[in-house]
């Protein structure tokens, strides 16, 4: 058969490739070794060039250290013996057809011992992180194992099989195809055979771990915004962009590509579903053509969090304000400003360039695979989709009338001219918050309103005083202090606990109900701790506000997602795809951080900043630039 290559079609894809083998005659019963021997398999190996629609991959994102091949029988089960090729100087070559960039050629011998079967299929895992929880594992068992990291040591991308739905040549079914299928004629008994073959090469298709994310942001697209101290003079707010990463990803991410999690949560290998299972979850979706068997791929894909039922509503969820280590576990992570600004691998802001993510130049974030289920995203009444789903986070901070801020500011309500309140320290947003106070008094008759400000504190409400109710991070609101009240006299009315009702004096008993009374008279204030603040992307898939019925409002709305309205492969983040988000403008204001430990999760709620964004994902082939508002 005439020899073939094929392109992916994507920055993020390297394909091991020969000919198309597909049209082999398959054996009707496994062949089984009836003595030791070795059997040889001509493999082909290239990585594909640009074209118009496709964003070449940098030299070294197609590094190829060494290469593992696995053989397993009919019912995948392992079979012959593990091989391992590195790569050797001169091994690659260019090669000007079919747009293959690099073209590598070798024979991998298949050694069988006496009453092996012989091989129907071959996993290769290329550049891999370890290979010792590989060894001897079925299919099955090779598609639970999950990893952690998308580079080696080294800073190699490791790779495995491409996984997509199609006929199995084995089988003769249509299903998904995680293994390469081999037929007897590919395996030949002599290798010159195989050297010097020209059809029944094997093609196998692999894809990275990693998915490429790059962020493009100019520093003359950020606005100053204005606002207003109780004096009545106008201040001047520039946020300072210092870094970006992606957040809420999945801290791990399978071997293996992988759809066969269940609705609760758990993992049954081999159970993926079926084909028409598949189309039928996308039908009426943004992305209906989420499979593409001519081209040896698919564009979906379920990481381990995929079904997970637990996200944080807001960040006290992950580390309460009085906590110094992490009080819930994710499966995702949550980042904090430490986290992102002390990471090698987080994006640094450039005053004269900003963020630049052109192909070529600019920096790009390799992030792990990361998708949730859509019932998940879907449920903004019970949950918060936006915990759920990968984004990128902006940190930064702010400028104050040219100079960088000192220390915390607050910021209230716009006024009837759109300007925020602003409050330059504690002292002033405490001296407003304390205007509020008519809750405590002085003395036990409520005739003298408690006016010592000392005595006051604007913090975050601690857990005892939110009890069940999820309070953003960057809220701060009027509290008594327990060390103030200590020989001072201040009370409250209530319930006395014997039927009556009267003035009750503070104690270290009821401090946090008084404090919990004292939030919801007197509302709260957005913290800005140093300055700090940030910016929050959900990362649109491809079939983000495509097929839509209800006009632009049907997915954002008033710069809210519409959460009920979003489809599967509208949000995530799938291996082997480049993202690619080009922010055009930012012009309001962004989340505060009471700190620089407190973990970035964003609250669903959150809708009073403005990023206006355009959204490349570079996959098999370009998709349209979107504009995207948040």
């Amino acid at each position: 058969m005439k020899q073939t290559k094929h392109l992916l079609g994507m920055a993020a894809a390297l394909l091991l490739a020969a000919s198309c083998s597909s049209d082999e005659p398959v054996d009707p019963k496994p062949q089984v070794a009836d003595k030791d021997q070795t059997r040889y398999l001509s493999v082909a190996i290239s990585s594909p060039a640009g074209t118009r629609a496709y964003e070449d991959g940098t030299a070294e994102e197609s590094y190829v250290d060494k290469l593992y091949f696995y053989f397993f029988d009919k019912d995948g089960n392992p079979t012959g013996q593990m091989k391992t090729f590195n790569q050797k100087d001169g091994e690659f070559k260019n090669d000007p057809s079919n747009n293959v960039t690099r073209f590598w050629q070798s024979v991998v011998p298949v050694e069988l011992v006496q009453g092996q079967t012989l091989p129907s299929y071959v996993m290769c895992f290329v550049n891999p992180l370890q290979v010792a929880d590989l060894d001897n594992k079925t299919l099955n068992e090779i598609e639970a194992i999950r990893r952690e990291r998308v580079h080696t040591d080294a800073g190699h991308f490791p790779m495995s099989n491409s996984v997509y739905y199609g006929t199995d040549p084995v089988t003769g079914k249509e299903g998904r195809l995680m293994a390469t299928p081999i037929s007897g004629a590919q395996l030949f008994e002599k290798r010159t055979d195989a050297e010097t073959a020209t059809s029944g090469i094997v093609e196998i298709y692999v894809e990275r771990y990693a998915a490429k994310i790059g962020l493009t942001l100019d520093p003359g697209k950020i606005e100053k915004i204005t606002v207003v101290d109780p004096d009545g003079t106008e201040h001047e707010l520039r946020f300072v962009p210092k870094y970006w990463r992606p957040n809420a990803i999945d801290k791990q991410i399978y071997a293996t590509k992988t759809f066969g999690l269940n609705p609760d949560g758990t993992f049954t290998p081999g159970t993926a579903p079926s084909k028409e299972t598949m189309d039928k979850a996308f039908s009426g979706g943004g992305m209906p053509q989420w499979n593409d068997p001519a081209a040896h791929r698919c564009f979906w894909s379920c990481s381990p969090a995929y079904y997970a039922n637990s996200y944080p509503r807001v960040s006290d969820d992950v580390r309460d304000v009085d906590a110094t280590e992490v009080k819930a576990a994710y499966p995702l992570d949550y980042f904090s400003y430490t986290q992102i600004s002390t990471d090698p691998k987080s994006i640094a802001w450039d005053e004269t360039s900003g963020f630049t993510a052109e192909a070529g130049k600019g920096k790009y974030f390799y992030s792990r695979e990361t998708t949730t289920s859509i019932q998940t995203i879907n449920d903004a009444a019970n949950g918060n989709p936006v915990a759920s789903v990968a984004s990128i986070v902006i940190v930064g901070k702010y400028s104050v009338d040219g100079a960088a801020a000192a220390g915390n500011f607050y910021i209230g309500a716009k006024d009837e001219n759109d300007r925020y309140a602003y409050y330059a320290d504690h002292a002033a947003a405490r001296s407003e918050l304390m205007k509020r106070q008519g809750f405590l008094f002085a003395d036990d008759q409520g005739t003298q309103r408690l006016d010592d400000e000392d005595m006051f504190v604007v913090e975050h409400p601690k857990a005892g005083v939110r009890g069940e109710i999820p309070v953003a991070g960057r809220y701060v609101t009027l509290q008594l202090s327990s060390a103030a009240i200590a020989g001072a006299n201040a009370y409250f009315y209530g319930d006395k606990g014997d039927g009556t009702k009267g003035y009750i004096a503070v104690s270290e008993e009821n401090i946090d109900e008084v404090n919990r009374q004292l939030w919801q008279q007197v509302g709260t204030l957005s913290v800005f701790h140093e300055g700090l603040a940030f910016y929050n992307i959900p990362i649109h898939h491809l079939g983000f506000g495509k097929n839509g019925t209800g006009g632009a409002d049907e997915f954002i709305k008033d710069g809210a997602y519409v959460w009920e309205n979003m489809r599967r492969g509208d949000l995530g983040v799938v291996r082997n795809h480049v993202y690619n988000i080009s922010v055009s403008g930012i012009k309001g204001l962004a989340t505060g951080l009471r700190s620089t430990e407190q973990p970035i999760v964003p609250p669903k709620s959150d809708v009073n900043y403005y990023v206006s964004a355009k959204l490349n994902i570079l996959a098999w082939n370009i998709v349209p630039t979107q504009e995207v508002k948040l």
